[in-house]
């Protein structure tokens, strides 16, 4: 069952080489244990979406370009604006999918309807996909920045190297 997402949830972009937390600011009114609820209008970079890291579409710092959140709720809504759930995906016009990473730190609510909105509950337990994610996500900055320093050390010589030759 699809349940909501509020501000602080880790997002991951699968060209991005990083995880990175939602920030809302669609709305101000609609929380859930005090956190403001995730809306479809969450979509500018570095002001809700933060940057993945390093992108692997463009092999520079990565830009979220998103374009339109889908499977969000379709009788719920927060100010006409449709609120975004776990199951709730957005597409980078360079080619990234930009999905929520369920975790035990995450913002995902358990059992929330109308009534139960602002009481207590509880983020879902799964250690072990946890685990997997920070392996992965450690996979994929070790294997993106040893290339990349590798590719900077030889340049920096080379610069170097132009610069004492066209001194001589």
């Amino acid at each position: 069952m699809a349940k909501p997402i509020t501000a602080g949830a880790q997002m991951q972009c699968d060209k991005g080489a990083k995880p990175s937390k939602l920030k809302v600011t669609s709305q101000q009114h609609a929380t859930i244990n005090g956190k403001l609820q995730a809306t479809d209008m969450e979509l500018i970079a570095e002001e809700n979406i933060p940057s993945f890291g390093m992108c692997k579409a463009t092999w520079s710092r990565c830009i979220a370009r998103a374009t339109k959140w889908t499977d969000t709720t379709d009788f719920s809504s927060i100010s006409g604006m449709k609120e975004i759930t776990t199951k709730s995906t957005c597409m980078c016009s360079l080619g990234g999918k930009i999905s929520f990473v369920e975790e035990t730190t995450n913002s995902f609510i358990d059992n929330v309807d109308s009534q139960s909105e602002g009481k207590e509950n509880v983020p879902l337990p799964i250690l072990n996909k946890q685990i997997k994610i920070i392996e992965q996500t450690e996979t994929a900055k070790n294997s993106l920045l040893d290339p990349l320093i590798i590719f900077g050390i030889i340049l920096t010589i080379l610069t170097a190297l132009l610069f004492y030759l066209s001194i001589r």
